[in-house]
């Protein structure tokens, strides 16, 4: 009689599942003996129009909760609760994010790079942080970095010399091999100015980020010195 029970459910299934011939379709759930003649596999909720279906001929999966609507994603909540929901700054904030500031250098030496180090973290989610002020990646996914240099000259230069810049992406300590922006040629005298770069690129999770800066300082004069006196950086996942 153990036998039987267990068989049952098995025997019933095949029998709905073959009914159709080679073009066999399932239906689960409310009006389970009426599916609609596209479709391979329907699963349909007691509220009207709600189902999961399967196309057999595109293969196309339909998931119609009472809440899709176009240009819509599907998300989960930590129990994996899915609903489609339109992407905007107030679910877009869940994902990995993370600004930080505080970078700064000494006097810029001539064909000499040195690595930013960012130390505050202004906020953000998905990220750890080391003790050099560089972040580490949590998460695997495609990210977009930026960072904010802000330039200061002495009073020394008078505009004689020429400053280039190249700023790079640092991954795991080493710089990537196309600079971000190169030989970028600025005039140097006594002034303030804002260089942004930023880059998007694919992440592992473990990879730490941070970025260089390689000065050429042409006709270098005595008593000039340039150097970062503010850096910012950011970086966000690209959902």
């Amino acid at each position: 009689m153990r036998l039987k029970l267990l068989l049952a459910p098995f025997v019933a299934f095949a029998l709905i599942f073959n009914s159709r011939g080679s073009f066999a379709q399932m239906k689960i759930g409310t009006n389970s003996t009426n599916i609609e003649p596209s479709s391979n596999l329907e699963v349909e909720a007691s509220t009207s129009g709600r189902k999961f279906k399967i196309d057999k001929t595109t293969g196309q999966l339909t998931i119609a909760d009472g809440t899709q609507a176009n240009y819509s994603v599907l998300v989960s909540d930590a129990d994996g609760n899915t609903k489609w929901t339109h992407l905007d700054p107030s679910n877009l904030f869940s994902f990995p994010r993370m600004e930080a500031y505080g970078a700064k250098t000494g006097p810029l030496v001539n064909g000499e790079r040195m690595n930013l180090n960012y130390p505050w973290m202004l906020g953000g989610t998905g990220f750890h942080i080391p003790a050099n002020g560089t972040y580490k990646v949590l998460f695997t996914g495609l990210y977009r970095i930026e960072t904010r240099l802000t330039i200061e000259n002495s009073a020394g230069c008078t505009g004689a010399s020429f400053l280039g810049l190249e700023v790079n992406l640092v991954r795991n300590g080493a710089t990537t091999t196309s600079p971000i922006i190169d030989e970028k040629l600025t005039p140097v005298f006594e002034d303030r100015y804002i260089t942004t770069v930023s880059t998007q690129t694919s992440l592992l999770s473990g990879d730490y980020t941070s970025f260089s800066i390689l000065p050429t300082i042409k006709s270098p004069q005595t008593g000039c010195e340039v150097k970062v006196v503010e850096g910012t950086y950011s970086i966000n996942y690209v959902p």
